[in-house]
């Protein structure tokens, strides 16, 4: 363990609701009280993400810091296997993309409405599973969960689903082991590489989530070779982790343009429906995306774009 590095645990070893106010430092009537309603505490909307219509969620105020709470004093404590990568603390998309680079053969499983599949009874077994009392677990699950789900917005879903998946990921090792093949988990997206012909294994990598209550999406398990373009969580693998050539291209682009005519004349013309700000803070975590995957690389495109927003009073 490194010098200043926190402790991790296989487990999450919770006896009372007490030592869970204790350890996130918030009093427990105030956890209570906002469990026991929770719908004014979070809002959600509709939105479209890589061409489909999702419902997203936003926690409020208390909620949001208890959420933050529970990720530093709870979920970041647990050892999660090497093969959780997203929204793991420590690990990244490059981290992700090294597992799979210079592979033969690549494939990605990607859940069918995984957030909207994981029920609360489901994340209280987990819990209850990894250590938690009957009343913590009940607590928490409260804290995490709306609508009968965990909701994807919430900054403690990735780290409560990559709890509820660790059955399937031991299931998967167990299944690619023998065949020298790596899987690796970013929330919902299993990707697999290695020699072997991954095809093979597609069945069983079906069944492994039939079983387990998910549904894998038929269009998005096919092996890629080496000879084509190998993409892990966006991220091309062939021989290093880079960023695909049409984002850097259109992320450069809307940077020259911001540079040159001002925010201001680019959000007129190119983004209309979107106010200065979140197309600030959209462009700026594409290129922070960008950066997390060849950080020398992106590093003055990053300094560019503060510089336009500096321009724009943004």
């Amino acid at each position: 363990m490194k010098s200043g590095e926190r402790r991790k645990f296989p487990h999450i070893k919770i006896n009372r609701p007490q030592e869970l106010a204790k350890r996130l430092k918030i009093p427990l009537d105030v956890l209570n009280r906002i469990a026991g309603n929770m719908a004014p505490h979070y809002h959600s909307w509709e939105g479209t993400k890589n061409g489909k219509t999702r419902k997203f969620y936003r926690a409020e105020h208390d909620l949001e810091a208890i959420h933050e709470k529970l990720n530093t004093e709870i979920f970041d404590r647990f050892d999660f296997p090497t093969e959780f990568q997203g929204a793991i603390q420590g690990r990244s998309l490059r981290s992700n993309a090294l597992l799979h680079t210079g592979k033969k053969n690549v494939a990605r499983f990607d859940i069918k409405q995984f957030f909207p599949s994981v029920h609360p009874r489901r994340v209280y077994n987990t819990l209850k599973r990894l250590g938690c009392q009957p009343d913590v677990a009940r607590l928490i699950t409260r804290l995490v969960t709306a609508d009968g789900h965990i909701p994807q917005g919430f900054k403690t879903s990735p780290k409560v689903a990559a709890l509820v998946l660790l059955p399937v990921n031991k299931r998967v090792i167990r299944l690619t082991e023998p065949f020298g093949v790596t899987p690796s988990l970013w929330v919902d997206d299993l990707s697999l590489s290695g020699s072997y012909p991954l095809r093979k294994l597609k069945p069983s990598i079906r069944k492994i989530f039939r079983q387990s209550g998910f549904t894998v999406h038929k269009d998005e398990d096919s092996p890629t070779y080496s000879n084509n373009r190998q993409i892990v969580t966006g991220v091309v693998v062939n021989t290093k982790p880079s960023v695909r050539r049409e984002v850097r291209e259109e992320i450069e682009k809307v940077v020259f343009l911001a540079e040159k005519n001002g925010l201001r004349w680019y959000r007129r013309n190119h983004a209309q429906k979107i106010g200065l700000s979140k197309l600030g803070a959209s462009v700026g975590g594409r290129i922070a995306n960008m950066i997390a995957i060849d950080k020398e690389k992106y590093a003055p495109l990053q300094v560019r774009w503060q510089k336009v927003l500096e321009n724009a009073g943004v």
